[in-house]
């Protein structure tokens, strides 16, 4: 199985960031709260600050959850982290929140991006993603899902730091070349993607396909396939 990467990004080494017991205290946004969460997660929220007020209490980790699956607050042990790793792709918005007391809080977003996960749905086996559609940013969003995900870098540096509530699991992707997976979407036919497997099997990397006779040629030719049937 080949393993695509840049310079810096090996696509099966991004981890996704969560928290590790859904317990913990839990911080609503009741300014934000017609907000959708990429709107949130994008830095498109640009107050100076925003009011938290704790719906569910329990655990104080550093990672504190919100009523957004995806959008967290962070404590400053954890943006005092991210600092001085000098890691890149975040910034972060004060939350306050009155009543119980609590450390600094701080909503986390993410400035940086990628190309978006493929395979996702429908009878695809495995998730794609195409490093060259990254940005370089250690913190990054796919530009099809609201997951927070990050580079080994990223996730060694907050590893490292012993951070409460904090859950770094492997993101469970593959590299691909997105312009193929277009091309295999977009092709009706084996005879009209000659071009495509071609350049799959001068590259050395999988050809995602929703058509049986294309994969079937691609294999005859010692290429590698995984299937993709979009809508299904």
């Amino acid at each position: 199985m080949v393993s695509m990467s840049t310079s810096e990004l090996v696509v099966r080494d991004i981890r996704e960031l969560g928290v590790s017991d859904h317990r913990a205290l839990r911080v609503d946004l009741p300014d934000v709260a017609t907000m959708a969460p990429r709107e949130l997660l994008t830095a498109e929220v640009s107050n100076s600050a925003l009011r938290g007020v704790v719906r569910d209490r329990g655990l104080v980790g550093d990672l504190i959850p919100t009523y957004w699956a995806a959008v967290f607050t962070v404590t400053l042990r954890l943006v005092d982290v991210l600092r001085a790793s000098s890691l890149t792709g975040w910034r972060t918005l004060p939350v306050t929140v009155p009543g119980p007391r609590l450390p600094p809080i701080f909503l986390l977003q993410v400035c940086g991006r990628c190309g978006p996960i493929r395979g996702a749905s429908g009878r695809s086996v495995g998730l794609f993603l195409d490093p060259r559609t990254w940005d370089g940013s250690d913190l990054f969003l796919p530009e099809n899902e609201d997951r927070i995900l990050m580079t080994a870098r990223c996730a060694d540096a907050l590893s490292v730091a012993r951070l409460k509530n904090v859950e770094l699991s492997l993101a469970g992707l593959e590299a691909s070349d997105e312009l193929l997976c277009v091309a295999a979407e977009a092709a009706p036919a084996a005879e009209d993607s000659s071009q495509v497997h071609a350049t799959a099997l001068e590259n050395g990397i999988p050809l995602i396909t929703g058509d049986a006779d294309l994969a079937s040629a691609v294999m005859k030719l010692g290429g590698e396939v995984r299937w993709f049937a979009p809508g299904a």
